[in-house]
């Protein structure tokens, strides 16, 4: 059993130092003495802690979409009762207010998705740049639907 510092193992994994010793903390790493790691080991326990959190992160999306997919059937029901003359003019209002909200939420939704396709440096600022024009991009995009909805009405 080879046992490394924390920097090689830090090296071996392509994290930073800093970030082996938040797993040692969090008892995903474990440490054979005082500054020693064995490699093996570690390396195995990394690979079962980011399979875990990717399982995780995509039963939450599924989940959000399942919501998103209801919430949708749950809209072209309520469109249908309206034509159908079902609902008065304060359930339009509500209903375009709903889809705009609906429609934010799901372009938010989708921001954790888009920034894990993207490779991300390691510099806080880079990283704040790439997020902030992340959100610019999704609130365009939010903008634009909102000029094409004004337009059909």
């Amino acid at each position: 059993m080879k046992e490394v510092t924390v920097k090689e193992l830090a090296d071996i994994i392509g994290i930073s130092s800093r970030r082996v010793q938040q797993l040692v903390t969090d008892g995903v790493f474990l440490k054979a003495k005082r500054g020693a790691y064995p490699v093996a080991e570690n390396v195995q326990a990394y690979i079962d802690f980011m399979i875990r959190s990717k399982q995780e992160e995509l039963n939450s999306i599924d989940h959000e979409e399942l919501r998103l997919k209801r919430a949708q059937a749950d809209m072209a029901e309520h469109k249908l009762a309206v034509a159908q003359g079902r609902y008065g003019e304060m359930e339009v209002m509500h209903e375009k207010y709903r889809d705009r909200v609906l429609n934010m939420r799901e372009k938010l939704l989708r921001l954790p998705r888009r920034l894990s396709l993207i490779k991300l440096p390691h510099e806080p600022r880079e990283k704040e740049i790439i997020y902030r024009r992340e959100m610019n991009d999704a609130l365009t995009e939010l903008a634009k639907s909102e000029e094409n909805e004004g337009r059909e009405e």
